[in-house]
């Protein structure tokens, strides 16, 4: 009989070799940097906007926020001379669509641009999101020390950045010690501390491995922040109408958003009073047959009480059959979550009960939301944003608190990423040319249907 222990998370996808956690002293950081100028032209794609550029070891980046694609900073790359540096290692980190359209100029907020010379082009480091581990820690003459005393962080340790716009498409990154050490709770400092992220080669120790700690800042936060928000509006309206099931309906219902969405709302013990129940919106595939499977294997995934195509969705004479399937005068359905835009959002908001609201947080269609007059004047319906970005900013512990809960999640096993949904690119920091690399990351970032992951391997196999 086989003793094979059954994989808890998704590091099986990774081909890793590690050694130890502190490397021999690096030299330079690999930076994917993008420039500022043509960014809206619809002619030139994504990835002919990206290039490298390579920072010594000693130098830290500065990074200054700005809503202008082509703001740029007085601020250069500088030795930290004041105090101590912590020498950061890349693990991995997402290709993800908000990073893509900072590139492409077309997103809410940016880091400013650097300028080195006059003769070069300004530029940003790419990326938002991404696990690394703490590689060194060294003195303002670059001297490897010890970590102090005091700290509750050691060489091993595994950092997410708090802030937005870090610059996370690189093989290495210095910050001060203090941006992880505050003088106020860790949760406020600008990266955190993720303890115990499973790098066994497996996956067999705990269900929070490499994946899904990269994964979990960006799709995952978004997601439990719809959890929260979902509670939040039945416990309100409960407290009225005493109705017994209330759902959330999720168009891109394929979308690791809506996946994680619908597994945290089932992991929960329902309120004793109502039950909680998703309904998932997803794109009609090329045959019935291959629809009602990929539906089948959705439903069993990521325990959707429902899942409906978008042909039905926009199809008014479905609207009786889908008041039926949600017992319409026994459940409300209060919320809706839209990443898509265009006559899907309004087919959310044609299944909406009266004072529902919808959430948009993407719009994969291009297209812009057009709501019915009916739906505001006779249904009070609203139409809100959600920018998860900016919920961190307004309370700066409430990242490190959802990530700490997601971790939880995982380990429990009542949430797990399906690893078919990933595209693993290995950026092999001893043998990888410039050039192999920028056109690894343009592939990834030209890619449709699954999610893009760079895994940084930084050792070599004995």
């Amino acid at each position: 009989m086989s003793t094979q222990k059954i994989s808890k998370n998704c590091n099986s996808l990774f081909p890793m070799v590690f050694q130890n956690s502190s490397l021999k002293k690096a030299v330079i950081s690999k930076n994917i940097i993008y420039y500022s100028e043509d960014q809206k032209d619809p002619y030139v794609k994504t990835s002919e906007k990206i290039d490298i550029f390579d920072l010594p070891i000693n130098k830290i980046l500065p990074i200054e926020n700005s809503t202008s694609s082509k703001a740029t900073t007085n601020s250069k790359p500088k030795t930290n001379v004041s105090g101590l540096s912590v020498i950061l290692k890349t693990l991995a980190f997402p290709l993800n669509p908000s990073d893509k359209n900072q590139i492409d100029g077309v997103y809410g907020a940016y880091a400013k641009k650097i300028f080195l010379t006059d003769k070069e082009k300004p530029f940003s480091v790419a990326g938002n999101e991404g696990l690394f581990q703490i590689n060194s820690f060294v003195d303002s003459e670059g001297n490897v020390q010890d970590a102090p005393e005091e700290a509750n962080i050691r060489i091993g340790d595994f950092i997410v950045p708090r802030i937005n716009n870090s610059g996370t498409w690189c093989t290495f990154k210095t910050i001060k010690y203090d941006q992880i050490v505050s003088q106020q709770s860790n949760g406020e400092a600008d990266y955190v501390k993720i303890p115990a992220v499973d790098t066994s080669y497996c996956g067999n120790i705990r269900g929070f491995g490499i994946l899904e700690a990269t994964t979990a800042s960006v799709n995952g936060c978004t997601a439990y922040w719809f959890k929260k928000e979902f509670e939040r509006l039945a416990a309100k309206d409960h407290k009225t109408s005493k109705t017994k099931n209330y759902y959330a309906i999720a168009n891109a219902g394929n979308s690791q958003v809506v996946k994680i969405f619908n597994q945290i709302v089932k992991s929960q013990e329902s309120n004793e009073n109502y039950n909680l129940k998703t309904v998932a919106i997803v794109r009609d595939r090329e045959t019935p047959e291959a629809t009602d499977k990929f539906i089948a294997h959705l439903k069993e995934s990521t325990h959707s009480d429902i899942v409906i195509t978008e042909t039905q969705s926009q199809n008014r004479e479905f609207k009786t059959e889908f008041k039926k399937m949600v017992d319409f005068d026994n459940s409300n359905i209060i919320m809706g979550l839209n990443a898509v835009g265009g006559s899907s959002a309004r087919g959310i908001e044609s299944k909406l009960s009266n004072d529902g609201t919808v959430f948009t947080y993407g719009g994969m269609s291009l297209k812009g939301i057009t709501a019915s007059t009916t739906a505001f004047i006779f249904r009070n319906i609203k139409y809100l944003g959600l920018w998860i970005t900016k919920k961190f900013d307004q309370n700066k512990k409430l990242k490190l608190s959802y990530l700490f809960r997601l971790r939880a999640l995982y380990n429990s096993g009542h949430l797990h990423l399906d690893p078919n949904d990933y595209e693993v690119i290995v950026w092999d920091v001893k043998n990888d040319s410039d050039s192999k690399i920028l056109k690894k990351i343009s592939v990834g970032l030209e890619l449709k249907g699954k999610k893009p992951i760079v895994f940084v391997k930084h050792e070599r196999k004995n």
